[in-house]
């Protein structure tokens, strides 16, 4: 079973992305384990030494940023479905503030991915993740969900 971890600046504060992300947390933790760690917002480097410290050794780091590899849904899917297979135990997910993910933490991560060429809120990054690994889920299960 896949494991996520999900480290991203944020605060506490009511927001509709933070809300619909927590919704479709919730509806991961049916098919796998999802945290959401918030960090302290700062500038890049500190957000990196923060992200780095709550990292394990063990964990597979994936960084997210807009020059990364873009993946489509279905490539998304196969990923997984390889990461499942290879018994990686947890992927973390790292997302950079408004300055972007410092260098340290761009170095730990084995890869980095996009979710868009675009350059998008922290929060909506988050939520977009969250989202799109529910329904790569939702496809390794045969669900309805995704509609192709």
């Amino acid at each position: 079973m896949l494991s996520y971890r999900i480290l991203a600046p944020g605060r506490r504060s009511e927001d509709p992305l933070r809300l619909a992300a927590e919704a479709y947390a919730g509806r991961l933790n049916r098919y796998a384990k999802v945290e959401l760690v918030r960090l302290k917002e700062s500038d890049s480097a500190g957000e990196a030494q923060a992200m780095l410290a709550a990292l394990s050794p063990k964990d597979y780091v994936i960084a997210l940023d807009e020059r990364g590899l873009n993946l489509s849904t279905q490539e998304l899917h196969d990923a997984l479905l390889t990461y499942n297979g290879q018994n990686l135990g947890r992927i973390a997910f790292l997302i950079g503030g408004a300055d972007g993910l410092g260098a340290a933490a761009k170095k730990r991560a084995q890869a980095t991915w996009s979710l868009s060429r675009l350059t998008l809120p922290h929060r909506a990054a988050q939520m977009l993740l969250i989202e799109q690994l529910y329904r790569a889920h939702t496809m390794m299960r045969g669900e309805k969900y995704h509609r192709a």
